[in-house]
């Protein structure tokens, strides 16, 4: 059992190599490469070292092919040396196999000394009378006899695919002369008739090629998310539709006019381009017209792709690919409704911007305006003929100071955006920032060190404190010293009252600095 088990393994590594052989061959065409591939592919399998194929010309042995797994070099066209009693030995048998002893050719240049040797004559178109010798560098014959039913089926493989490669060049030759042959054989009614029935085969496979490739063809335009159709040029009939197109229009209107049933009109479209095609064409048969359109009837919008192909009957046909293009089209139109919006937005941002900077220059104005008021009414007695003026004053510029807090809020957007901030950094940014641009201001700061946080607008507070800088240096034209100081404060109810804020824990911010002040008058 064991015995046969060993057998069964060694036929089937046999049947995996000759199937490798074969592999490597089969897309070869060129006799010698086919030679070449066979012997190499053999002695690297099987661990043949030196392998020849040889033609018998006339009274010599010329090499065709060499394969030396101990050499880059290839060896072909030389003549070998072979004695007169190993091809009379050749003459008896299918196959001569001999040590090294019995051998006296010489085979080949290089250092190579061989062992034992087989011979597998054969003959076919390419070589009418040759051999196939393996050498190794044993000098026993016993592999190279465990493996001759191999090797000989090795060479049958090559012969057979020289064979094959020879009659497809005669076939090849034979079917240049086909007319010939043809007109010479039609006396001959019975090979006629043969070879009728062949032609109906082939005719059938070919059909059965077509209709299996039009399948193939009709899936993959089936499979297009796209309306693909047909139609003629002349007379506007739909000759194809892909099932995509079906389904959308609800039918097949494939045999009905292209303007009746895809646009439920009388007449051909009038922005038909049937005629622009035709002219294109004649210039430039592969051009491709592309251009987009609205189909009311659907409420789509198309991107179609048309050009003049020829149908299986040789008439002229406009093929169309229309593509749904309806979803790039709304989000383009939304592309453009959202950039108008931005450029609002960016209108109306530029607007608030000038609205803050004119409210917080008409707030200055109003507080000096209000200041000076202010200071004329304690001046004065209830009674004194400009008090009432006086107050209407005050009153007008309150009304004027909601203006500017609206145009503030405008400016903002009516939003504060608060957050939780460390005060002594934005004042220590600020006065960074205000000192590189005012060189002959000296900015001093006096920071608390356990200051608390505070919920905050921090571009709010930045701008106070900058227009806070820029009226104190506005005092200082000469330079002079800025003093910035921040600490806790803690306002309770009745200074809550005064100020007008709850009651609580606050940052102060002190701004100081050594200007003229106001003048004296005011």
């Amino acid at each position: 059992m064991e015995e046969e088990n060993i057998q069964l393994s060694e036929r089937a590594e046999d049947a995996m190599l000759l199937g490798l052989v074969s592999e490597s061959i089969q897309d070869l065409h060129n006799p010698i490469e086919i030679i070449d591939q066979a012997i190499e592919r053999i002695s690297i399998l099987k661990n043949i070292p030196y392998i020849t194929c040889a033609r018998q010309n006339l009274e010599t042995i010329e090499a065709v092919a060499t394969f030396a797994s101990f050499s880059d070099k290839q060896h072909c066209g030389y003549p070998l040396d072979m004695p007169s009693a190993i091809m009379k030995e050749l003459s008896k048998g299918p196959y001569f196999i001999s040590d090294a002893a019995n051998l006296i050719f010489k085979s080949d240049k290089t250092i190579f000394k061989p062992g034992a040797t087989l011979i597998i004559p054969f003959s076919s178109r390419f070589i009418v009378s040759g051999f196939f010798i393996f050498t190794t560098d044993e000098r026993e014959t016993t592999r190279l006899s465990g493996i001759l039913s191999l090797l000989s089926q090795v060479v049958d493989i090559t012969i057979n695919k020289l064979d094959n490669q020879e009659l497809i060049k005669e076939l090849q030759h034979l079917t240049k002369t086909l007319e010939v042959r043809v007109a010479e054989r039609t006396k001959a009614l019975l090979r006629t008739n043969e070879k009728l029935k062949a032609e109906i085969r082939e005719r059938k496979q070919s059909e059965s090629a077509l209709k299996h490739a039009h399948e193939r063809f009709t899936n993959v335009v089936n499979g297009i998310d796209a309306h693909v159709y047909v139609c003629d040029i002349s007379n506007y009939e739909i000759l194809f539709m892909n099932k995509k197109m079906k389904e959308d229009f609800g039918d097949n209107l494939e045999g009905q006019s292209c303007f009746r049933a895809l646009r439920q009109e009388d007449a051909p479209c009038s922005f038909c381009r049937n005629t622009k095609l035709i002219e294109s064409y004649e210039v430039n048969p592969d051009n491709v017209s592309t251009w987009e359109a609205y189909h009311w009837a659907s409420g789509k919008w198309y991107l179609n792709r048309d050009r003049i192909i020829r149908w299986d009957d040789d008439r002229l046909v406009k093929l169309q690919v229309a593509s749904d293009i309806t979803s790039i089209k709304k989000a383009e139109k939304e592309k453009e409704e959202l950039n108008k919006r931005l450029l609002e937005a960016q209108k109306m941002e530029a607007i608030g911007t000038l609205a803050g900077g004119v409210a917080h220059d008409f707030n200055n104005l109003l507080t000096g305006i209000l200041g000076i008021t202010s200071m004329m009414l304690d001046e004065v007695d209830q009674d004194h003929p400009h008090f009432k003026n006086l107050r209407n004053i005050e009153e007008f510029i309150e009304n004027a100071t909601g203006l500017t807090k609206q145009l503030l809020g405008f400016a903002r957007k009516g939003k504060y955006e608060t957050s939780v901030a460390d005060i002594n950094t934005i004042v220590a940014s600020t006065a960074e920032l205000f000192g590189r641009t005012k060189k002959e201001i000296i900015i001093n700061s006096s920071l608390a060190p356990n200051l608390w946080l505070a919920e905050v607008d921090t571009g709010q507070i930045r701008q106070v404190l900058l227009n806070l800088y820029v009226n104190s240096w506005q005092a200082m034209p000469n330079g002079g010293e800025l003093l910035i100081e921040t600490h806790n404060r803690v306002i309770l109810k009745n200074e809550a009252q005064t100020l007008q804020v709850e009651q609580g824990n606050y940052v102060a911010i002190d701004v100081s600095d050594s200007g003229v002040g106001m003048d004296s008058s005011i």
